[in-house]
């Protein structure tokens, strides 16, 4: 039975400084609660009823606390380039509880996420755009939940409450193409992926195989999209 509630509070201020330069501040501040309760019934064969499999029971709940303020300086240089600089910091504080074993997790930790976009038009009507961001990708409760499940002999699944979130930084260089029909957007794209959340597999006793997670060091990405 899954039960999720979000609450988010959030406040924005937007101070014009001049005519071509602009700041922009706020707060948000999110509170997210995720209950998942599992249950399986087996078959008795001796009543020749179903009951309650213990073994399967699986309640666990993960509350996050995220604090976040961020700040954007836009401005303008002559009348064909334009730039924005952001900055956002969050703090981040992550409980789990394990409740049909009582095993309790805390994770807290404190991110800064810089934001560049520069733009230059071209002509008068096309326009050059070369940006930079960091991001996170944080790990889903199922990811985190410590709770073994063991699906038969040979074959176990279980969470990893110790696994960390994955930062994203993404270099991105496009050309807008604006005709009297479509605008046409070819962008070259580069991302550097930080404690890569993957996959991990591992034998014990030499016949059973657990299927966890775990964070690799890193990976990257790079291409062309093609937009219209």
């Amino acid at each position: 039975i899954p039960r999720s509630y979000n609450v988010n509070a959030q406040l924005d201020y937007v101070h014009p400084l001049s005519e071509i330069m602009k700041l922009e501040t706020g707060y948000k501040g999110t509170e997210r609660i995720n209950d998942n309760e599992f249950s399986s019934d087996t078959m008795d064969y001796s009543i020749n009823n179903y009951v309650e499999n213990l073994s399967s029971k699986n309640h666990f709940k993960l509350n996050e606390y995220i604090n976040a303020v961020y700040g954007v300086f836009s401005s303008s240089i002559g009348k064909s380039t334009s730039f924005k600089l952001g900055l956002r910091v969050e703090q981040t504080n992550t409980e789990g509880n394990l409740i049909t074993t009582g095993q309790v997790f805390k994770q807290n930790y404190f991110d800064i996420f810089p934001t560049v976009n520069i733009s230059q038009k071209i002509g008068g009507v096309h326009q050059v755009q070369l940006s930079y961001s960091r991001r996170i990708t944080r790990p889903n409760i199922w990811r985190l939940n410590p709770f073994v499940n063991k699906y038969n002999a040979r074959y176990i699944y279980v969470g990893n409450p110790e696994l960390k979130p994955e930062y994203t930084d993404s270099y991105e260089l496009s050309f807008m193409v604006y005709t009297n029909l479509i605008t046409v957007t070819p962008m070259l794209f580069y991302r550097q992926n930080y404690d890569v959340i993957s996959n991990y597999s591992y034998l014990t006793d030499t016949i059973v195989t657990v299927t966890t997670y775990r964070n690799a060091s890193r990976s990257k990405a790079y291409g062309m999209d093609f937009l219209v």
